[in-house]
């Protein structure tokens, strides 16, 4: 009797909602969305039957609502501004696409790319509710974000219309808009990169190809202004450029190509306000790759850089900079081995023994960090001791 009931609720609710969106506006302001996730297991056949009619509804209305602001937010202008109550059916929409169960109900590929069609949109025209309007987009953006099963879902939609949108917000002369646009970006790049089974770095194959393109034609152009941009925003370009770097190191030799590599060095300094892991890791990537002439990275003062911020890291206990730098050291370190071995009277020897001689004086921190309780920093640095007795006996 009671699934009959609420059933017959949901009913009501779905013919009312013909009468006008502003009765639903009423019922989502009342928590209905709350109602419908907490009775959304329910196995009763004819509740089951009443719930799924209604998120039918709810899909037609949140695409229709998101088209139709595309469509003001394209045609409006000063004459003929975006409607209020385009603006006001909005808010019905981030009800619905901010509650998990109905959001993996209706998500579309529509959705996405009218969603995309607001963003790119959205600042184009001035008009009286833009902050609220940019605000819900923003939340509904935000709760999909953070949804990596209905992303997947939907990848093509959402790397070719929903994250390219974002891209081209990551410009906006708002910093907050910045901001926002880069996280949300990370956010939902991350999902899809972080999964080697969805992604394949250098594939020919979709959507691996897909994210390869947007990276090198939408984001690096763009990553040395998010590196002086306001705080955090570098935080998040470098915590998204290493992340790239890791998951598809082929993309160092683009960052090479744009000339970002100085820039990591400059920031490799005690003092200097993005001195962060994500840089440290990053100029291990650009260390480890074939594409930067070692003898670049030699003349930006890698060796000075390196033994200074790992000696205050483990002064002060910066443990998370153990790991990275240490890195750093054994790949440098192990150029050299490399380089003797091959050939001991080559100018490339001569070039690898002399810059990386610094290296040897450190043995004795080496050995210290060789008793970290984090295995793979102690087995590292005991690496490291390795390669200096063997390269540089003195030390």
């Amino acid at each position: 009797a009671n699934h009959t009931l609420r059933g017959k609720c949901l009913l009501a609710i779905f013919l009312l909602a013909f009468s006008g969106l502003r009765f639903l506006h009423l019922c989502c302001e009342a928590k209905l969305c709350m109602i419908l996730e907490r009775f959304s297991k329910e196995k009763d056949q004819y509740f089951s039957f009443c719930l799924q009619t209604l998120l039918k509804l709810l899909g037609v209305v949140a695409t229709s609502s998101i088209s139709t602001l595309a469509l003001d937010l394209e045609s409006a202008s000063a004459a003929a501004p975006v409607p209020t109550q385009t603006t006001e059916n909005l808010a019905i929409v981030v009800h619905v696409l901010t509650t998990p169960c109905i959001r993996a109900a209706i998500a579309s590929n529509a959705i996405f790319e009218w969603l995309a069609r607001c963003l790119s949109a959205i600042e184009t025209t001035p008009f009286a509710a833009q902050d609220d309007t940019k605000r819900n987009l923003f939340a509904i953006v935000e709760a999909l974000s953070q949804d990596p099963a209905v992303l997947k879902q939907h990848h093509q939609a959402v790397i070719n219309t929903l994250l390219l949108a974002l891209s081209g917000l990551l410009g906006s002369a708002n910093g907050d808009t910045r901001f926002l646009c880069l996280k949300m970006f990370i956010d939902i790049l991350f999902h899809f990169i972080n999964d080697r089974d969805f992604y394949q770095p250098g594939s020919s194959q979709e959507p691996s190809q897909g994210i390869d393109r947007l990276i090198v034609a939408h984001l690096l152009s763009q990553c040395e202004r998010l590196l002086h941009d306001e705080d955090p925003i570098p935080l998040y370009g470098l915590k998204l450029m290493n992340n790239v770097a890791t998951q598809n190191p082929a993309l160092v030799k683009e960052l090479h190509a744009r000339n970002l590599v100085p820039k990591f060095f400059e920031f490799f300094e005690l003092e200097h306000r993005n001195n962060n892991v994500h840089n440290v890791k990053l100029i291990l990537k650009v260390v480890e790759s074939p594409a930067v002439p070692k003898k670049l990275i030699y003349d930006l003062g890698i060796i000075g850089k390196l033994s200074t911020v790992l000696s205050y890291a483990f002064e002060k206990n910066v443990e998370s900079f153990f790991e990275p730098c240490l890195d750093i050291v054994h790949t440098l370190l192990y150029c050299t081995a490399q380089a003797a071995k091959q050939n001991a009277a080559s100018e490339e020897y001569r070039m690898h023994h002399k810059s990386n001689s610094p290296l040897a004086k450190n043995v004795e921190l080496y050995v210290l960090l060789a008793l970290n309780r984090d295995l793979s920093v102690a087995e590292t640095a005991v690496h490291c001791v390795l390669l200096c007795a063997q390269l540089y006996s003195s030390c």
